[in-house]
């Protein structure tokens, strides 16, 4: 909140309260503290140029779902963002809803672990034929760096079970697993996105990414 939405909120209750300097709505701008782009190097931007590329040299433009999170880097490019673990839901509600274009949900991996499970066997159960990208850096980046279950480490730094997201997904009924590593985005990606896109069978791709935060 801004100093100006406190000050109108009590002036309202109390009408006579001297509040000065008299805070501004235009003056919000100065009131925000300074940010550095720590994730100015952010490489979902890159993933999600792959993904379009292959979708426009197939004429299709599909409609593209996010979770919160590090996504917020790209968040004007996605269609649709609600809550974390929830792009398979929407995307797969999209879909059953009667919208043309292919849904594709795009989540990390905290999100995977997180919240959406459930809603990837419900696609499963439904017969969906959504994509869903899961891009795994490791962590929860946003709120914290806290590894996730896949990376075989806990909050503390103590050796815990290695959880494999294309494994998990398999056993919850997704016939459709890939998994792409950081070495081989520019090459694999594309052309897979194109097969994927190409077929109408529900499919999960794991994309294994580095973080490029710099703090």
């Amino acid at each position: 909140m801004f100093r100006w939405q406190i000050k109108e909120a009590l002036s309202r209750f109390i009408p006579d309260i001297d509040l000065s300097p008299g805070y501004r709505p235009e003056d919000a701008a100065q009131e925000l503290p300074p940010h550095d782009n720590k994730c100015a190097a952010c490489n979902y931007g890159d993933i999600l140029n792959i993904l379009e590329a292959a979708a426009e040299s197939l004429n299709q433009q599909p409609v593209i779902i996010g979770d919160p999170g590090c996504l917020a880097m790209v968040a004007e490019r996605l269609d649709a963002k609600y809550a974390i673990g929830s792009a398979v839901g929407v995307a797969d509600g999209m879909s059953k809803a009667g919208v043309e274009q292919r849904a594709v949900a795009i989540f990390g991996d905290s999100s995977f672990f997180h919240t959406s499970l459930p809603a990837i066997c419900n696609a499963v159960y439904n017969r969906s034929d959504i994509v869903m990208v899961v891009i795994d850096n490791g962590a929860a980046v946003t709120s914290g760096f806290q590894p996730t279950p896949g990376v075989g480490l806990d909050a503390l730094g103590r050796a815990a079970p290695m959880l494999n997201i294309a494994e998990i997904a398999r056993a919850c009924g997704v016939k459709q697993v890939h998994t792409v590593g950081p070495d081989d985005l520019d090459t694999a990606l594309g052309p897979l996105f194109k097969i994927v896109l190409s077929r109408h069978d529900l499919t999960l791709i794991v994309v294994r990414t580095v973080c490029n935060r710099t703090d």
